[in-house]
């Protein structure tokens, strides 16, 4: 069940209805499970423990009855109207009206699942305009056969007031009369005990009464009805009378210390009695228990709330341990966990969170008191321990642990590890309890990391940006694949690049650039790893080079120059036509030139020259080619390079040109001196003639 608001007092006093397995699950009582406390078991409770036990029932076979049951009331309507004066009138009349009580029933549990439908949807939709208004529960159908019961009965004590179950027609309208919220049901109440002294149905009148006092918070009145019901000890009426009064003991005024310490002793007897009462029934007796309210299971409920109130662990610790339910003591522990949070009793509330953590680390709803952990220490001022929990979280709920393999049956187990990390997904599709896990963990660490980071930037506090940054670090290592992420990385690279720590901020950053080539972070990103890394570089010291171009045998690039020269790369390829790309690629080229690497810094002078030919870099890129095999004597590449750039418009201006005619003319010319020298007189004529022909008015 989702979180809701609590309805009206009648409303809160039924459970909410639910579809599993084809069966639909009977009302018993609601928990406040926003505050964490359970209601007051009302008069539907009440009329659900006595009413037919409809648990297990399939909704198929319910629906059946009723249709059943509407024939049958046709049937009675049309005898009664037939035969006014049939022997069987009395019998008719209280029949109709036992129909119309369970017609009331089936549509009530109906009406409630209609409401908790609508009501999920709605909570559901993230934006309320859409939403519309919130879903009210209505009761017009269930309250209408209601009243057709009341109608009945109030028609049978009219026209049978001495009949031989008179008692019993008294006892249907009073009860009717007191589910409809009428107070005219005393007075019924109250004709039945004086008129019929010895009826069978004086337990339950007793108890209808103490009913109605209770709702009217006439709590002393109430308790005395209560203890005269307590006198029939063989029936049914008993055991639910025990466990009221332990909650009228619960509610009872007091006022001193003593006086709620002695009320809230009473409603532990009762509870206990209740709990002993249902454990001892042998197998005739357990009719009395057999009902649409569990009564052990909500005493123990009752038995966890009132220890918790009272703050009595040890009490708790004892008799859970001696009934073997050491389940409802870690709930104890939870609720007043709970509570201490409340009064702002941190500490207090730590070390109960931590005590059940602690001793039953395989409680399915250990994950949700965690994260209350994690709030817990924030509070108090602790952020390194909120950053501790943060982790345990991590390592408890996520991947191959003892906790999940405990609530990985697809239900949540109280008492009972997801497959390898990284494969959590997988698992989490079929597994509830561990999909909310998940979700939590996910939840609180992107929570955490985004609340440091804000503190650090509202304070400039730079143990905030480490936390931050610490929790982001968590959060990528377990959901680098969820859509947060994107951001988180983002957030991750900021805060390592403004603590200097360059090698992770480039690589997280790059990482984002590379994520979504649409993305609002991709150029950001992607500049920023190679600033990240141009400054790893940078505050480095590195041993002198050999001049440019004289480099004998290649040097290995450092990993960091490496590292820059790779990320350069990365920002070329995503970004080709950007402007910041085109110092990068020179200082690329340069990198491995610097370090002897010439064929590779060579292809890289060449390709801007070619791709960005109209750039202080390409010009740059020519003349390091050009002065690299001028340095090298090598006339005949100096000669192809020199043809190549003077071809190129875009490229060759003014001065280059000057400087690339220069140096073919003189390439050209010493060539063809060499090969004089060398002997080659063939291939010095045709050098010289190549010459004259590029150079016909050169003087020389």
């Amino acid at each position: 069940m989702k979180v809701r608001k609590i309805l009206r007092w009648i409303a809160v006093a039924a459970t909410c209805m639910a579809i599993e397995s084809g069966a639909l699950a009977v009302p018993g009582r609601t928990d406040d499970v926003v505050k964490g406390k359970l209601t007051a078991p009302g008069l539907e409770e009440h009329a659900n423990y006595f009413s037919e036990n409809r648990k297990g029932v399939s909704k198929a076979d319910l629906e059946k009855a009723d249709k059943l049951r509407r024939k049958t009331i046709t049937s009675i309507r049309d005898l009664l109207n037939s035969k006014k004066k049939s022997v069987r009138r009395f019998e008719l009349l209280l029949r109709l009206g036992e129909l119309y009580v369970e017609r009331h029933d089936f549509l009530r549990d109906q009406e409630l699942h209609s409401f908790e439908t609508a009501y999920d949807k709605w909570s559901q939709e993230a934006d309320k305009t859409k939403a519309g208004a919130e879903p009210k529960v209505s009761w017009a159908g269930s309250e209408g056969e209601m009243t057709k019961a009341a109608n009945s009965f109030r028609q049978l004590v009219t026209e049978f007031p001495k009949h031989a179950r008179t008692d019993a027609a008294l006892y249907s309208l009073a009860k009717t009369l007191a589910r409809l919220g009428k107070d005219t049901s005393v007075e019924y109440y109250k004709q039945l005990i004086q008129t019929f002294p010895k009826s069978p149905l004086i337990p339950d009148t007793y108890l209808a009464l103490g009913e109605y006092y209770f709702e009217k918070h006439n709590v002393p009145e109430a308790i005395g009805y209560y203890k005269k019901v307590m006198a029939f000890k063989d029936h049914k009426a008993y055991a639910f009378a025990v466990y009221k009064l332990g909650w009228a003991h619960y509610n009872a005024p007091s006022k001193s210390e003593a006086d709620t310490k002695e009320n809230l002793g009473k409603a532990v007897t009762a509870f206990k009695l209740v709990v002993k009462l249902s454990d001892e029934a042998d197998e005739s007796d357990s009719k009395k228990f057999a009902s649409n309210l569990n009564l052990r299971e909500e005493a123990i409920k009752d038995l966890i709330m009132v220890w918790a109130d009272a703050e009595d662990v040890q009490s708790a610790y004892k008799y859970f341990k001696t009934i073997g339910d050491n389940q409802s003591f870690f709930k104890m522990l939870e609720r007043l966990g709970n509570i201490y949070t409340e009064q702002g009793k941190n500490p207090q509330a730590i070390a109960v969170f931590q005590r059940v953590l602690k001793d039953a680390p395989k409680r399915a709803p250990n994950p949700q008191i965690h994260a209350k952990l994690v709030e817990l220490y924030d509070l108090i001022g602790q952020p390194g321990q909120v950053i501790v929990e943060l982790k345990n979280m991590q390592k408890l709920y996520l991947g191959n642990t003892a906790w999940v393999k405990a609530n990985g049956a697809g239900k949540n187990n109280e008492e009972n590890d997801k497959p390898e990390a990284g494969k959590v997904e997988n698992v989490v599709a079929k597994k509830p309890a561990i999909q909310e896990a998940t979700h939590l963990v996910e939840h609180s660490i992107h929570k955490w990391g985004a609340t440091f980071h804000q503190r650090g930037q509202k304070s400039n506090s730079e143990p905030y940006y480490k936390s931050a940054a610490e929790i982001y670090k968590m959060y990528l290592e377990s959901f680098a694949s969820e859509a947060a992420a994107y951001d988180i990385r983002y957030y991750l690279g900021e805060i390592l690049y403004d603590f200097k720590q360059w090698e992770p901020a480039a690589g997280h950053y790059m990482k984002v650039a590379k994520q979504d080539p649409k993305g609002k972070y991709m150029k950001p990103a992607a500049l920023n790893a190679v600033a990240a890394t141009n400054q790893l570089v940078q505050t480095k010291k590195w041993p002198q080079l050999p001049p440019l171009g004289q480099v004998p045998k290649p040097i290995t690039l450092p990993h960091e120059k490496k590292m820059l020269v790779e990320m350069i790369d990365q920002y070329v390829q995503l970004l080709p036509k950007e402007k910041d790309g085109e110092p990068m690629r020179f200082t690329a080229a340069e990198i491995f030139f610097a370090h002897g690497h010439y064929p590779e810094a060579i292809k890289r002078f060449e390709k801007i020259t070619a791709e960005i030919p109209d750039t202080k870099q390409a010009r740059s890129s020519a003349r390091m080619i050009l002065g690299y095999y001028a340095d090298k004597e090598d006339w005949n590449k100096l000669i192809s390079w020199s043809g190549k750039f003077n071809k190129n418009e875009k490229l060759c201006d003014a001065e280059l040109k000057k400087y690339v005619v220069d140096l073919l003319r003189g390439s050209m010319f010493k060539r063809a001196l060499a090969y004089e020298k060398a002997g080659k007189h063939e291939q010095a004529a045709r050098a010289f003639l190549d010459y004259q022909k590029e150079f016909p008015n050169d003087p020389s």
